[in-house]
């Protein structure tokens, strides 16, 4: 087998679940994106965002340890719910609901004093 061969998703594997309910908020503007720099719209607590592919892409250590470098002073992080499974096989939906509990976890141990919640996508036109 090649060196250079990786199979996606094993860095989530046999990775702890979040306790958390998986209940989404609606979609906030004031929580912007993770890295962006201070401004005025953290005047009540710096909040930050990251959307679920984003954070189900990370795949090494590294990789999450610069998302903690940039997750710094932050009050509150929203993981953005901006994909929903198109199945519905019960084992595949329970899949689903565990990566998304991890996902949950790794931000809450990285950011420990921190409300990690689950905020739905801003409203898209839907295109028929």
């Amino acid at each position: 087998m090649k060196k250079s061969y990786r199979l996606p998703g094993v860095f989530w594997d046999h990775r702890p679940e979040s306790i958390s309910a998986l209940e989404s908020v609606a979609y906030n503007p004031f929580y912007l994106k993770v890295g962006h720099p201070e401004c005025l719209f953290d005047y009540n607590g710096k909040h930050r965002c990251i959307s679920l592919t984003e954070l189900l892409s990370l795949s090494s250590q590294t990789a999450v340890d610069s998302l903690a470098r940039q997750l710094l002073n932050v009050t509150a992080i929203a993981i953005i719910c901006d994909y929903k499974p198109e199945f519905y096989g019960s084992i595949a939906n329970k899949f689903f609901q565990h990566r998304i509990r991890q996902a949950l976890r790794l931000l809450e141990d990285l950011v420990p004093d921190t409300a990690v919640t689950l905020m739905q996508p801003p409203n898209r036109k839907s295109v028929s």
